[in-house]
């Protein structure tokens, strides 16, 4: 491991700053449950972090894949309210309430 990640902290901070954490198809490989993304995907489990799904598609076929991802997300028993891009209509209700609460702050 070239670089440790102290995902507790990072998470922590997403949180703090209202920000989502990915959890990125492209980048797992090997035993999915030893992969670092399993360990981040616990971790945002444990604090109740936001997530998006990524695919890092690079092929046309690729586009969506999220298979690695959700198998992982089924191991963690993650909650299905923290996945804001579970629908588009989730992500946008989402997008719509954090931009009528910015424009009530000015």
């Amino acid at each position: 491991e070239q670089f440790k990640v102290d995902y507790h902290e990072v998470i922590s901070a997403a949180i703090a700053h209202d920000k989502f954490i990915e959890l990125n198809n492209g980048s797992i490989s090997g035993n999915i449950l030893q992969s670092e993304s399993f360990k981040l995907a616990k971790e945002c489990h444990i604090q109740n972090a936001k997530i998006i799904c990524g695919s890092d598609a690079h092929i046309v076929h690729e586009i969506g894949a999220f298979s690695k991802v959700i198998e992982i997300l089924k191991h963690v028993n993650f909650q299905q309210e923290l996945i804001m891009n579970i629908s588009t209509a989730y992500l946008n209700n989402y997008l719509i309430k954090k931009s009528q609460m910015k424009n009530s702050l000015c």
